[in-house]
């Protein structure tokens, strides 16, 4: 129903098949396994109809659960988990999923808004190939040999420091933090880029190193379910678990990441990738709209937010920038 590798097969039933009726199981629908579930039925042709769609992924208690669930849903349309939709629209969202709950609104959306891969750079970051040798939290080496606020790459030839801020994802935290890491960056990253096996083979992937110290965007590829995204000042690396987004300019960075931690944006990438591992494709596709009206307003609010959960996270001695327990 979501996954990439089957976009092709959905596209194709679209075109050629219609899809008559499904039922979306619960996780644990099956006592065997705890695995998406759904089954359905086509019709061998194209016919332009609505389908019939029964979401059961909240009722949990196996399959007599889901069995009864399904024959209240065929006597009472207004059940609320009983949907009719028509899967011409499925095409119009990207990665073509089986969205049948979705509304008219929400299609509009992918339709009128731009992409944020078109008004945005998403890029991965780096990988090291060993990060118990490249990698180290910061409290582990000596403060002085670390490079703060570095603004390019050319200022690590001469400076002296080895060690420089990395971004690595981290669990849930929005708006700011999750600054734990630095990483062997010295000289510009000599040691990384040049770290082979004996057959001279590169084994780490250093990519994207232009957009090092930028002010960026960063969250974590796997998530617990809720989606979060940090702002990230110059200064830093990024690792290829923490995803990142860059713009030139910065009011729209700050915009970007109002969405990017809006229920609304929680909503699509329930659509385009309900699982806990979100790729960077699935940002990329997300659906950006612009309003000059209320772009001061939201900026403003971004803003606060990221200076609340920069007090927060530099309460604690986790935080390079501890000064002391706010409560002492």
């Amino acid at each position: 129903m979501f996954i990439k590798s089957y976009e092709a097969l959905r596209n194709h039933i679209y075109s050629n098949r219609t899809i008559e009726t499904l039922i979306q199981f619960e996780y644990s629908a099956f006592e065997e396994a705890t695995v998406p579930i759904c089954t359905f039925a086509l019709k061998n042709s194209k016919q332009e109809k609505k389908g019939c769609y029964l979401r059961l992924t909240d009722f949990r208690g196996g399959m007599e659960v889901q069995r009864q669930k399904t024959l209240e849903a065929i006597s009472n349309h207004d059940c609320g988990f009983y949907f009719e939709a028509s899967q011409d629209n499925f095409s119009k969202i990207p990665g073509s999923p089986v969205a049948y709950w979705v509304g008219e609104a929400f299609v509009r959306d992918f339709i009128v808004g731009d992409r944020l891969c078109k008004v945005c750079e998403t890029k991965k970051g780096l990988a090291t190939s060993d990060n118990n040798r490249f990698l180290k939290l910061w409290f582990e080496v000596c403060l002085d040999s670390i490079g703060f606020n570095v603004k390019s790459n050319s200022e690590t030839v001469n400076n002296g420091y080895k060690w420089y801020p990395h971004h690595k994802g981290g669990e849930y935290r929005r708006w700011y933090g999750n600054q734990e890491y630095v990483i062997n960056w010295k000289s510009d990253g000599y040691e990384i880029k040049n770290y082979r096996d004996a057959s001279e083979k590169l084994l780490s992937r250093p990519q994207n190193t232009q957009y090092n110290f930028s002010k960026a965007l960063t969250w974590s590829k796997i998530t617990s379910s809720i989606f979060s995204a940090r702002f990230s000042e110059n200064g830093f690396l990024f690792d290829d678990a923490a995803t990142i987004c860059y713009h030139k300019n910065e009011d729209e960075l700050l915009w970007t990441l109002g969405f990017l931690n809006s229920k609304c944006c929680q909503n699509i990438l329930n659509v385009l990738n309900p699982t806990i591992n979100i790729q960077i494709g699935d940002i990329g596709n997300l659906p950006i709209l612009h309003d000059e009206t209320r772009k001061d307003i939201v900026t403003n609010i971004v803003e606060e937010n990221i200076a609340l959960s920069k007090t927060d996270w530099d309460s604690f001695e986790t935080s390079w920038d501890f000064k002391g327990c706010p409560l002492i």
